[in-house]
């Protein structure tokens, strides 16, 4: 062999020190192109057909807060719990954004509110052919109305103590409560009592009827804890993302997409 010649285990050991070179220098761009856009972590509850895991791209909703991010360009992980864990772990700082929430001047305390997202509109609904008539919250005294816990519905409704509420975990427990004569009335989001319904058993959708008369129309946010890390930022960023949406027709298509 010439003394001039290379040996062949020389030539792999340099070809695999300067594949370990490239892997490392990639992994530290990744690394510093995750440091500067991370990944915004969502928590909140299954809201059909608003967000929910089971939904196409987990919901209209969802659709929208993802490419609202893509436009300042970050990516979102969303996290489904039951609404009260999901509270609970935003406050604790466990996710940067609560995902989907109405204002109210409790929460507002602790978190940043985004401009809105979507709305929500909180109806009564009954058994057909009660016929209940309704005009000021005092006139809903003599009913027993289903409510699910932890939820706001509307600033008076919600400190109204006279009101017969009874509170269970899911919606579909207040909806067999009605069929049931165990309740008078459900106040829900119209557009989400609809859709289960639809969904999971519309061979009661005869059955049931809305209220003439609206609760509330409520505002749909995301929100932020005050004391999260980069909470103001990504406040700012989404909210700038959300008007780029609007102004360029990809928000009027997602809802579109989606059937709305």
């Amino acid at each position: 062999m010439s003394k001039t010649m290379s040996h062949p285990k020389i030539h792999y050991i340099n070809s695999m020190f300067f594949t370990i070179f490239i892997f490392i220098t990639f992994l530290i761009g990744a690394i510093t192109v995750n440091a500067e856009n991370p990944k915004i972590s969502f928590v909140t509850l299954e809201w059909e057909p608003y967000y929910g895991p089971n939904l196409k791209d987990e919901g209209y909703f969802s659709d929208i807060v993802r490419t609202a991010y893509k436009e300042t360009g970050h990516e979102i992980s969303i996290s489904f719990v039951p609404w009260k864990r999901a509270m609970y772990e935003a406050k604790n700082l466990y996710f940067n954004a609560i995902l989907g929430i109405y204002h109210s001047e409790e929460r507002a305390e602790w978190l940043l509110y985004s401009e809105p997202v979507s709305e929500s509109e909180i109806v009564l609904f009954a058994v057909k052919g009660k016929n209940i008539v309704w005009n000021t919250i005092e006139d809903l005294k003599p009913y027993k109305i289903g409510i699910e816990h932890g939820y706001a519905y509307s600033s008076e409704f919600d400190s109204a103590d006279f009101l017969q509420k009874e509170s269970v975990r899911k919606l579909e427990l207040n909806i067999k409560k009605l069929l049931e004569g165990r309740l008078d009335l459900i106040a829900a989001s119209k557009k989400r009592l609809l859709f289960w319904v639809n969904t999971n058993r519309p061979e009661i959708r005869d059955n049931i009827e809305i209220v003439p008369g609206v609760l509330s129309s409520n505002p749909l946010y995301v929100a932020f804890p005050k004391d999260g890390e980069n909470a103001e930022t990504y406040l700012k960023e989404f909210n700038k993302g959300l008007k780029q949406i609007k102004d360029n027709g990809t928000y009027a298509e997602i809802l579109l997409k989606h059937g709305f």
